[in-house]
């Protein structure tokens, strides 16, 4: 607030220097500079009686072809104006003024639109009067301040006055819809009447201390002491009695008295809603104030004999006040009192967004905070996150007007902090308005930010729009190259990789060192014999794909992790030996690891031996799964010093031989699990085999926690 009161303090020195009467373009109070959408209206602050003024607009002399001005008056033009403005002082000095403006048509606003009533009577008057106390409300869908200048504009639903204010001012009215600006005059009067009675006495008071006879058929005494000059000066910080009688009369009566009383002090106070209280301070209550001194501005305090009042203004206008009030005693006018101070109703500056990342999509956590230089306080909120996995690719604002905005609290210096919630995309908005010393607040600003610090997306389709503004590896600009991107996420832990079409690799290592998640929408993955999926020290999720692949030759895995952990959901793998080809595959191959599978099919087509998942010092977890294999031998689930933990999934075996679930060593829970054994591909299966297919197996060492609801068919 420091510039503020300097500015403030500025102002009113220079109105010490404008208040000698010199006009200046600062009393021209309409037209303004700019483009506007209505003929605009020629107002002046008042001037002195015996100064004459002449305006044109059609860039001729005033004086000598224009029109002498005397009230508000609608200018008849549109497009592009000069106005000019002649003053001729007492003296006959002449001074020449210029602004110029635009006035570009507008057709109106459709039927049904409350603003088209609202404007279509607003350009009915030169000069709309509004009486302090009543509301001129603002349609919805135009912004509006006062004085003139459009920086100021915001959502205002009235503009209205304190009715005891005994202001009067004229101002200029500026509304917006975006497109379209309006100015206009507008006027405010106070609604407060009063009858003023004045005493008459023979002589008058020039400012307090001069006391001017001005009937010279009195004597006039000073307490008590003829006077015998026509003025006399006296010290107000006391009090004296001046008295009188005719000069003709013989004996001593006194014809008439007045007590001139000592100088009262004159005092204000700010309200809370921004207005001034000012009022005398006097023991004695025959001292009132009765307006200020003439001055030829664009507002009056009315000439009403009272002890105090109020001075307010209209929401987004500004006064700086350097005025001398007239102070009446008895009736009696005795000099003025100095009133400095001002009215500033115009918004707090807009509050100031400091952020890490710029508005709109970052890849990082943000950290924000806000400032403003000028303002008291600053209130902010922050809405509820919104998540998702995609970007919001292809959801415009409209998606988020849903969103609630959070509530409001003071802004106390503390970093906001932003980020990615349950590693989705998150969009927040954050809005902040600043309160002056005044108690007005600023226009609200708001800030809105989509972070995603964990999803990535390939898409190589040429189909697909890229939007190049975008971050790479974003939605909206994806990865075309699956090195490219693999690479890169790969190089940092818990991103995730989204797959948006269907992919072929071929000779490929799919090595994956960092925590990771790999997830399709609606994806097919194709690996050709010689590629491989690799997982160590690493957590890898994968997530919506399906897998195919063939291989040659036997005894290889699809999916091997070393001191890891690998996660699939909506998962389904179809995993077989080309034609002819002969040897063992294994769907998982975990060493010291964890593989939760969950939700997801399973289709291992082999030639000597087949099996889902083998694991050795791992932990294992198979729920709502669909697993089926086909081989001469079939381990479905083979485990070595083990956690296994099976749930409402599906075993199917077609083999001659070999368990469903075989564990060694192992602490295992089986519940709600169909065990399946068919006979299509190996038909011929010797019962009287030493090692004839089985649902389950388990050794001594083994420990079941527990086995319920579990169902074997075709054993």
């Amino acid at each position: 607030m420091i510039l503020k009161k300097f500015f403030s303090l500025l102002l009113v020195f220079l109105g010490l220097i404008s208040s000698v009467g010199a006009f200046s373009l600062d009393d021209i109070i309409s037209p303004k500079e700019g483009e506007w959408s209505n003929l605009q209206t020629l107002s002046l602050n008042p001037s002195p009686e015996d100064w004459e003024i002449y305006y044109s607009i059609d860039n001729s002399d005033p004086y000598e072809k224009g029109f002498v001005y005397q009230q508000e008056v609608v200018l008849p033009l549109r497009g592009n104006i000069t106005l000019k403005i002649a003053v001729f002082n007492r003296a006959g000095e002449r001074q020449d003024f210029e602004r110029k403006f635009t006035v570009k048509e507008f057709s109106g606003y459709k039927k049904g639109d409350a603003r088209r009533n609202f404007i279509e009577e607003l350009n009915r008057r030169p000069l709309y009067t509004l009486w302090n106390g009543y509301s001129l409300n603002i349609p919805e869908g135009l912004k509006a301040c006062l004085g003139g200048k459009k920086e100021f504009l915001q959502d205002i639903k009235s503009i209205k006055v304190k009715p005891d204010s005994l202001l009067s001012q004229k101002t200029n009215l500026i509304l917006s819809d975006g497109e379209n600006t309006f100015s206009y005059v507008l006027k405010m009067v106070p609604l407060i009447k009063k009858g003023w009675n004045r005493k008459k006495i023979p002589f008058r008071i020039n400012d307090w201390n001069e006391i001017i006879f001005t009937d010279n058929t009195y004597y006039y005494f000073l307490d008590n002491k003829k006077v015998e000059s026509e003025s006399v000066k006296v010290n107000r910080d006391e009090n004296h009695i001046i008295s009188w009688k005719k000069s003709d009369n013989s004996d001593d009566t006194e014809e008439g008295s007045f007590v001139l009383k000592e100088i009262p002090a004159l005092d204000w106070t700010r309200k809370n809603d921004g207005s001034l209280e000012v009022k005398l301070i006097s023991s004695d209550e025959n001292y009132f104030i009765c307006g200020q001194e003439d001055n030829y501005k664009s507002y009056k305090i009315i000439d009403i004999p009272v002890k105090s009042f109020c001075i307010d203004l209209m929401e987004t206008d500004q006064i700086y006040f350097n005025e001398n009030l007239k102070i009446f005693y008895d009736g009696i006018y005795q000099g003025t009192l100095n009133f400095n101070s001002f009215i500033d109703k115009r918004a707090a500056g807009n509050p100031i967004f400091i952020s890490s990342a710029q508005a709109g999509f970052s890849r990082q956590a943000v950290n924000l905070t806000i400032k403003s230089d000028e303002e008291k306080e600053i209130y902010y909120s922050v809405s509820p996150s919104v998540s998702r996995s995609d970007d919001f690719y292809g959801k415009d604002k409209s998606y988020f007007d849903h969103v609630k905005d959070g509530d409001f609290q003071l802004y106390q210096g503390e970093t906001i902090y932003l980020f990615s919630e349950n590693k989705d995309a998150s969009y927040y908005r954050i809005r902040a308005y600043a309160v002056d010393e005044n108690g007005i607040k600023s226009n609200i600003e708001t800030i809105e930010f989509i972070v995603d610090q964990y999803n990535y997306f390939f898409n190589p389709s040429k189909k697909f729009k890229k939007d190049d503004s975008y971050p790479p590896g974003s939605y909206q600009n994806p990865f075309t190259d699956f090195t490219t991107a693999l690479n890169y996420v790969n190089n940092e832990s818990n991103l995730r990789l989204h797959v948006m079409c269907d992919l072929s690799l071929k000779n490929y290592n799919l090595n994956l060192t960092k925590d990771i998640s790999l997830e399709g929408i609606n994806s097919r993955i194709t690996l050709d014999e010689n590629s491989k999926i690799q997982i160590s020290n690493a957590a890898v999720k994968f997530k919506n794909i399906r897998f195919n692949q063939s291989v040659k030759s036997g005894n290889s895995s699809f999916i091997s992790v070393k001191n890891g952990s690998v996660f699939l959901e909506n998962v389904t793998v179809d995993y077989s030996l080309q034609s002819g080809a002969k040897g063992n595959l294994y769907g998982i191959n975990s060493t010291n690891s964890e593989v939760d599978v969950k939700n997801c099919i399973f289709n291992i087509n082999g030639n000597d031996e087949a099996c889902f998942i083998w694991g050795k010092n791992s932990k294992v977890s198979v729920m709502s799964a669909n697993l089926t294999a086909k081989a001469g031998k079939v381990n479905g689930i083979y485990l070595i010093s083990s956690v296994g933990i099976f749930i409402s999934s599906t075993f199917v075996m077609d083999c001659s031989s070999g368990d469903c679930i075989h564990l060694e060593k192992c602490s295992s829970s089986l519940s709600s699990n169909k065990f399946v054994l068919t006979k299509n591909k190996y038909k011929k299966i010797d019962n009287n085999s030493k090692n004839p297919p089985r649902a389950f197996y388990k050794d001594k060492s083994t420990s079941i926690i527990e086995y319920s609801n579990n169902m074997e068919k075709g054993f």
